[in-house]
């Protein structure tokens, strides 16, 4: 019986609808994800965990996972899925800033946030 030797092989990368993808290779995930939690800090967002390689991360902050694959940053938040491509890194941090913050504030008051 002949088995695959090597790794196997990646998926080919698809990104979400209204996702425009920007010329040449897309920057690497781990760099992109170590920009956005850079940004999501001068926000004062200071708990934040992840994990990336080139091509795949993720990051979480309060109540909020991002992912990032190929050109796109990906979150969901009470069932809606938001993607940002990868190139509006400062308008995701000011997003996902405001975000985590609403949804702290829900989780230690009760209230919805503003």
């Amino acid at each position: 019986m002949n088995r695959p030797t090597g790794p196997a092989p990646r998926p080919a990368r698809r990104l979400p609808p209204g996702v425009v993808p920007a010329p040449g290779r897309p920057p690497a995930a781990d760099a992109v994800l170590r920009e956005l939690a850079s940004r999501l800090g001068r926000h004062g967002l200071t708990r934040l965990y992840g994990a990336a390689d080139p091509d795949l991360g993720v990051l979480s902050l309060p109540r909020v996972t991002v992912w990032c694959y190929g050109h796109a940053l990906t979150w969901t938040c009470h069932g809606q899925v938001t993607t940002l491509p990868d190139s509006h890194i400062a308008g995701a941090a000011t997003r996902l800033a405001a975000l985590a913050t609403a949804q702290q504030r829900r989780a230690t008051t009760g209230r919805p946030g503003s």
